[in-house]
């Protein structure tokens, strides 16, 4: 990408599900809505 430079050190736990930005814990608040193609998961064999 031109004018992003950034490359920040992301730490993922997979057991306890956190993510760790540049030594800080990314948090967001849970989904009050979500659109309908959220609400299934849709599997195509192939």
């Amino acid at each position: 990408m031109v004018h992003n430079s950034l490359t920040p050190k992301i730490q993922i736990d997979p057991v306890i599900y956190t993510v760790i930005v540049n030594d800080k814990l990314a948090t967001t608040e849970p989904a009050e809505k979500l659109s309908l193609s959220r609400l299934y998961n849709l599997t195509f064999g192939g």
